[in-house]
């Protein structure tokens, strides 16, 4: 069955069609736009009429795709997260959306943290994977054994045995709000997942960046700042969760472009990323290194999106604090997230 999944984020704005059958999610396009949705929020309390103006393009765009690509009956699942959860004005951004044709449905922080716990997971299942199991509150990976065009694509990778049985964290930073879930996948196959906590945190890589990095660069007493602020977001979720992971998995674009930079990556190559580790003193020295070049030099940072640079200081400082409370070494980037888990849930609820 094909269908599309657009994602209006804080920051970026994407699309995924894919053939979605009950053994998992097969991409046929992406597409990204960086739309900053949630700049001025912050100050504003409302989404300003040029990010509108923006996502309405990239919309069209996306519609236009959709069309040419798998033609004018592919059902379109849209939702829209943090910034539009806080904007005083969302009905008025969902009406302009509503006259292109996409119906848009604003989720909560809770609902935002599922769809991206079964859609980072199924970018490691095994093709015996039962579907998702929406009335158990769950999906079903089996082992999450990276596909076999992921491992020839020579990125570093988890052993199977090291990533099946475990208590595995996945983290979403987005532009306004991260969520973390922790959950153990089942080493047998056909068996769900088990959610054991999940939070979504008003942090994100435009909050941090609106609320403390004013100066270009950021000043060592606004980085200082960020971090404690983050580190009080986190609080006690990991004592509340009755214990700390035995591995992360990191998705969307802070994760990706930290990737993409330590790669060098001059055109984004997304079965490099998929899969590959990054460990803490690699993610310490990317972020040191970004958060002392003004923006106009971060631009031009090989594997950064240009776009990118105005946020991705803090995202990266998030990303810090988020590894360094869970004292792992290392964490895991995913290509798969809540596209992915957007798609899995509509096709499951359309064959319940």
């Amino acid at each position: 069955m094909k269908l599309a999944a657009i994602d209006y984020g804080t920051v970026t704005t994407r699309l995924l069609v894919a053939d979605v059958t009950n053994r998992g999610v097969e991409p046929l396009l992406r597409k990204t736009t960086i739309t900053h949705l949630g700049e001025g929020l912050a100050l504003t309390g409302a989404i300003g009429s040029a990010a509108v103006q923006r996502i309405c393009a990239a919309t069209r765009e996306y519609m236009s795709d959709i069309v040419a690509f798998v033609g004018h009956e592919c059902p379109v699942k849209a939702v829209a997260t943090s910034a539009m959860r806080d904007a005083a004005n969302s009905a008025e951004v969902l009406a302009a959306l509503s006259e292109l044709g996409i119906n848009v449905e604003i989720i909560a922080g809770e609902r935002e943290a599922y769809l991206s716990f079964i859609g980072t997971i199924s970018g490691f299942q095994t093709a015996d994977a039962a579907p998702v199991d929406v009335a158990a509150g769950g999906s079903a990976p089996a082992d999450v054994t990276p596909t076999a065009d992921v491992v020839a694509g020579g990125s570093a990778i988890e052993q199977p045995s090291n990533i099946a049985g475990k208590r595995v964290l996945v983290v979403d930073i987005g532009g306004g709000s991260t969520e973390v879930i922790l959950g153990s996948v089942s080493s047998a196959v056909k068996q769900s997942p088990s959610l054991l906590a999940a939070h979504s945190f008003n942090m994100g890589s435009r909050r941090v960046t609106d609320m403390f990095l004013h100066s270009d660069s950021p000043a060592i007493t606004e980085l200082k700042q960020a971090r404690v602020w983050i580190d009080a977001q986190l609080g006690t979720f990991f004592s509340d969760a009755d214990g700390k992971p035995d591995m992360m998995l990191a998705v969307a674009g802070t994760a990706t472009s930290a990737i993409s930079i330590r790669e060098r990556m001059a055109v984004y190559d997304p079965a490099r990323v998929h899969a590959s580790v990054m460990f803490a003193d690699e993610l310490a020295a990317i972020t040191t290194r970004l958060a002392t070049l003004p923006e106009q030099e971060r631009q031009k940072v090989v594997g950064l999106e240009p776009e990118r640079a105005s946020v991705i200081v803090g995202g990266l400082l998030v990303l810090q604090a988020v590894l360094e409370v869970c004292e792992l070494p290392s964490f895991i980037v995913s290509e798969s997230d809540i596209l992915q888990g957007i798609l899995l849930d509509y096709y499951a609820r359309y064959h319940a």
